[in-house]
């Protein structure tokens, strides 16, 4: 049984996932609502004199997940030296996985492929602090977004959201904000503790290294995440634009990680996230545009450059590698 398993997962589990990922992509594509005139959106912004910024919004895509191997790299050093080039290709192989797993789960599981066996599932914990880092960033830039958006929401006479309940989320993300934190840079305490329950205490073995990750460099780890936010924040200003949407830069801003929030707490896999993300920011970018299908087309064409696109080059990348060295 072991070696029908690791003959699946180095001779099959690659070509099935892109084949899955390139039929779903497809599905997704032609269900989309007002497809037509999002597509001509998209193509008009590749041939307008703005058509550069979607040149700069490809190349930034890059940039995107090069910051994050970077700051997976560094967090992977108490448990293995490994080059950027080698991180850079395993968060590339993550997505591909991330794309057909809930919440993006699977990406754990690609990016192990490139740690050496016997030290995989270490890596775990030490990937999901990086997961972490990033999400605290989008609960304290969402937070900073719903206070700036009650503002917006008093002014506009379209509001389709009432400016109480956005208060209550507020009151949330603050204490949700604050307990992360805390879990944060107290992270191996956390671990300390849970371990003791009888039942977790075998799995010990995940905090050893990280109660090797110093201040320093968990800080090091949100600065990063940071960087990588004001990145694919600036992507999707820029493809708004280029898109002829006229919306105030502080308001995108505002609009925007506050999206990166609610799409970090609905459940969801990546490969129908296009839809979802359609659906909230219609409700949200309403209060300053009528320009709804153009802010459709904009999270179309985000979607696939900074997730789907990645995560194909993630599935063509694992071709011919593989996951277990000795079959037999």
């Amino acid at each position: 049984m072991q070696k029908k398993f690791k003959i699946f997962f180095n001779y099959l589990l690659v070509p099935i996932l892109l084949v899955w990922l390139c039929s779903n992509l497809y599905h997704q594509i032609i269900n989309q609502t007002d497809k037509a005139d999002a597509w001509q959106k998209i193509k008009g912004a590749f041939s307008g004199t703005v058509s550069w910024k979607i040149v700069v919004v490809l190349l930034l895509m890059f940039v995107n997940w090069a910051i994050e191997a970077l700051k997976w790299k560094y967090l992977m050093a108490p448990l293995q030296q490994i080059s950027f080039g080698t991180a850079y290709k395993a968060v590339f192989a993550g997505t591909s996985f991330a794309a057909n797993t809930p919440n993006r789960v699977g990406e754990y599981f690609g990016r192990m492929i490139y740690i050496e066996e016997g030290k995989r599932m270490a890596s775990i914990p030490l990937t999901v602090t990086g997961s972490f880092s990033q999400l605290l960033i989008t609960l304290i830039t969402g937070l900073v977004g719903l206070v700036y958006y009650i503002g917006i929401i008093g002014d506009a006479a379209n509001a389709t959201i009432s400016t109480f309940w956005v208060k209550i989320l507020v009151a949330g993300t603050a204490f949700v904000t604050l307990i992360c934190l805390l879990i944060y840079f107290k992270i191996s305490w956390l671990l300390h503790a849970l371990i003791k329950i009888p039942y977790l205490q075998k799995f010990s073995f995940f905090i050893q290294k990280v109660e090797k990750l110093t201040t320093a460099l968990l800080l090091k780890t949100l600065l990063l995440s940071l960087l990588r936010y004001t990145v694919f924040t600036l992507q999707y200003i820029l493809v708004i634009q280029a898109f002829g949407i006229s919306i105030a830069t502080a308001s995108c801003v505002c609009l925007l990680s506050i999206l990166y929030l609610v799409m970090s707490i609905v459940p969801s896999f990546v490969i129908i996230e296009a839809g979802i993300r359609g659906k909230v920011s219609t409700v949200l970018f309403a209060v300053v545009t009528t320009n709804l299908t153009g802010i459709i087309a904009s999270g179309l064409f985000i979607w696939l450059i900074n997730l789907m696109l990645p995560a194909i080059i993630g599935v063509l990348l694992l071709l011919g590698k593989r996951v277990f060295k000795k079959v037999g």
